[in-house]
């Protein structure tokens, strides 16, 4: 009877365990060209925290300030992580942030572990004079991925639903980017590699808050462009991450990398008038970004190949495309670039961004003769055209919004 009184701390210590080796263990396998299964583990190390009340604020006043801190943080961390490979798969979550009422760890250095410390700061931390004059810690990097995290499930769930046609939901694109670029100006001060690593996740959600909306927004429509431009923001990322030899890769990052070099190409089969010299920096950053994790992991090659093979088809579509419209163009020079790094203002909207209803054709498609878009395989052009990309994308190997099937394609990249 002694022993038993002590089974539930034991229990409990050997889950928390338990979920900081299955977090490990998937820190690895993102690393590594194995088939391991890693949603499943994150799925199980979720449901760990669930089950011991992690995520339920009220888990933390039955712990000592410390080890409620480095608990937040392994379950911010696992939520971080199964946010990242559920996008990537195109799978739903374990738990929806409508049930998740723990709160974000303490932006303090992990080498505090003094128990009066943690609580004096916590006592003050939501105080928005303390908000405003926080310091950065070793962990600032993390909780603002994880806010981004957060973001990007309401995106997951308000725009990625299969109970609501897509055309319903574009008047949900202007307060979410809103969101967006209120947590990009929000950022506080960081090296050159942290704010990259920032920016590649600030653009990553831009680029998957537009992308479902592309087969049916009007050609002229100004978030066409926005996309693209998302999309060459993290091409041209990538290749500087790649290009320092401390960062890794992993299927996500091959995942990032060729996705957005297929939304590129898919916004130039939509609005070929976009095409420009800055455009073609952002392909050649994709192709050099692919080439590069190809040298590292050989199971590559054929994802890298395939690209290649779309941006040489985009690359003759464009050039049979008429010379564009005064209109068009003057359209493009309206939405300037986004800066390489972070500033006041992330992307300048037009004032047609308040016309929330897009231009579609019967059925809420946008039909081939829209004003801008090229009828393709079946007309003039002789090629194929932005429908057949799309389709193409997510047909047998490859899939625009998710890592799937190309899973399927090669099972050694994970899942």
């Amino acid at each position: 009877m002694t022993a038993l009184q002590y089974i539930s701390a034991a229990r409990e210590s050997h889950s928390v365990h338990n979920i900081e080796a299955m977090t490990l263990l998937v820190l690895y396998n993102l690393r590594a060209p194995s088939n391991s299964g890693i949603w499943y583990m994150i799925g199980l190390a979720m449901r760990t925290c669930v089950d011991l009340g992690l995520h339920r604020e009220t888990y933390y006043s039955g712990v000592t300030p410390y080890e409620g801190q480095l608990r937040r943080r392994l379950f911010w961390t696992v939520y971080f992580l199964e946010r990242v490979i559920a996008v990537s798969l195109g799978r739903p979550y374990s738990i929806a942030d409508r049930d998740i009422d723990a709160t974000l760890p303490l932006e303090i250095d992990d080498t505090v572990r003094n128990d009066n410390l943690i609580a004096r700061t916590l006592a003050v931390s939501p105080s928005p004079t303390f908000q405003a004059s926080r310091p950065s810690s070793n962990i600032t990097l993390g909780v603002q991925c994880i806010r981004l995290k957060r973001l990007e499930s309401h995106i997951q769930g308000t725009i990625y639903r299969v109970d609501r046609p897509i055309a319903s939901l574009v008047s949900k694109i202007s307060p979410t980017l809103r969101l967006l670029e209120d947590w990009h100006r929000a950022l506080p001060p960081s090296s050159p590699y942290e704010s990259d690593y920032l920016d590649m996740h600030y653009y990553k959600a831009v680029r998957l808050l537009l992308q479902p909306f592309l087969t049916i927004l009007a050609p002229t429509d100004h978030r066409i462009a926005l996309c693209l431009q998302a999309s060459g923001h993290i091409c041209q990322i990538f290749k500087r991450l790649h290009q320092r030899d401390s960062y890794g890769h992993s299927f996500i990052a091959l995942h990032s990398v060729f996705i957005a070099g297929i939304t590129m190409c898919y916004c130039l089969f939509i609005s070929p008038t976009l095409w420009t010299t800055t455009v073609s920096n952002d392909l050649r950053a994709c192709s050099s970004a692919l080439f590069v994790m190809a040298e590292r992991t050989p199971v590559v090659k054929k994802y890298r190949d395939a690209l290649e093979t779309v941006i040489s088809a985009t690359m003759d579509f464009i050039s049979r495309v008429p010379a564009s419209t005064p209109a068009a163009l003057s359209m493009h020079q309206a939405i300037p670039r986004a800066h390489q790094h972070r500033g006041p203002q992330p992307y300048t909207r037009t004032p047609s961004d308040s016309a929330e209803t897009p231009s579609v054709g019967i059925g809420g498609e946008t039909t081939a003769s829209s004003p801008g878009r090229w009828e393709g395989r079946q007309g003039e052009l002789g090629q194929m055209d932005a429908e057949w990309l799309l389709s193409f994308c997510e047909g047998e190997k490859f899939n625009l919004q998710m890592l799937d099937e190309m899973m399927k394609f090669e099972p050694s990249l994970g899942a």
